[in-house]
Order: C-alpha cells, then structure tokens, then sequence
C-alpha cells in the first residue's frame, strides 16, 4: 500500500470529499489491502472478493467523514478493517440464508413429488407459482413459514430483528395470496 498516496489522498478529501481525483488515488491505493484482504476472507473467490470490494468503498464514499481534523491514515485503516470485516459477514450472512431457502424449497417440492394425489399436485404447480412470484428473500420466508416456522425462528435464520422477520412474514402472506387469489376473492 502506498501510504504517502494514502496521506495525500485524505488531505484532498479533507479540503473536498467530492474530489473524483482524490476519491481515484484513495481507492487505487486502497484496492490491494481491500482485495487481498477480502480474498482471503472469502476463501479464494476472487468474483465475489471484487464485488466486495466495491461495496466497501461504497460505504467509505458514504459513510467515513474526511472533514473530521484528526482523520489520520490510522484512523481510516481502523475503519477500513471494520468495514471490510463487517461487509464479509453480511455476504455470509446471505448466502446462509439464501442456502437454507433453497433447501427448505426443495424439501418442500421434493414432498409434494412423492405423493401422487391430484391435490398434491396442484399444490406443487401452485407452489411453483408462487416461487416465481416471490423475490428471492420473500421465497426463503415462504419456505420457512410453509415448514411451519414462528417469526422469531425466522428471525434467526435469516439473522435479523424480530419486528423485520415479522414484516417480512406478514408481507410474504399478502404476495401469496395476491398470487393466488389474483386480486379477486376466488382462487386462480
């Protein structure tokens, strides 16, 4: 890392956190501790370690504050590894949950396929139905409460607050019927 471009790149960001040029060098001299940090962190894959990448200069752009007078190359690298520690965490965080979603429908699809009555068939298409009609958190939801998960079970797969697991439940239950029951009062 190029520390006297670190140094100087934060003295511009200090004068003018717009700066593209500044915002240029802080990231140039940035990007090899962040890739290499997050490459390691991500077990090798270097997709999702440059996606990574990305986000955490996001935040930097966003969140760290330049004007501040002790803002040193300390004080950044210090929020850097926060950053880069807290953005790994989240990206594990989703592909936990995105697993466990997946898994959960397949379980269910994988049910409704061994029983041969017509209404278990029904109940599959429809369940098809409702899949493609659900983002890819709202389907996880829907498969945690189809497998007859509480709010706060779900709260903890999907590692968030009660009150959000909650939101989330309540709001998969309308999309659902909305599915359907297309907007009217009859089933489609």
């Amino acid at each position: 890392m190029d520390d006297q471009l670190l140094r100087s790149s934060i003295e511009e960001l200090r004068v003018d956190s717009r700066d593209p040029d500044a915002w240029e060098n802080l990231y140039r001299s940035l990007y090899p501790y962040v890739f290499g940090t997050l490459f390691r962190m991500l077990h090798g894959n270097a997709f999702l370690a440059e996606e990574s990448v990305q986000e955490v200069m996001i935040r930097i752009l966003r969140s760290f504050d330049f004007k501040i007078p002790t803002v040193t190359a300390a004080s950044l690298m210090l929020y850097l590894r926060r950053t880069i520690r807290s953005v790994a965490l989240d990206l594990y965080r989703q592909e936990k949950a995105h697993d466990e979603g997946e898994e959960l429908s397949d379980e269910i699809l994988e049910t409704l396929s061994n029983s041969s009555t017509e209404d278990d068939l029904i109940a599959k298409i429809e369940w098809k139905k409702i899949l493609e009609g659900l983002s890819a958190k709202e389907s996880q939801v829907a498969c945690l409460l189809l497998s007859g998960h509480s709010s706060s079970q779900i709260a903890d797969t999907l590692s968030v607050r009660n009150k959000t697991a909650s939101n989330l439940s309540s709001l998969v239950r309308r999309r659902i019927r909305k599915i359907l029951f297309n907007g009217s009062g009859k089933r489609v």
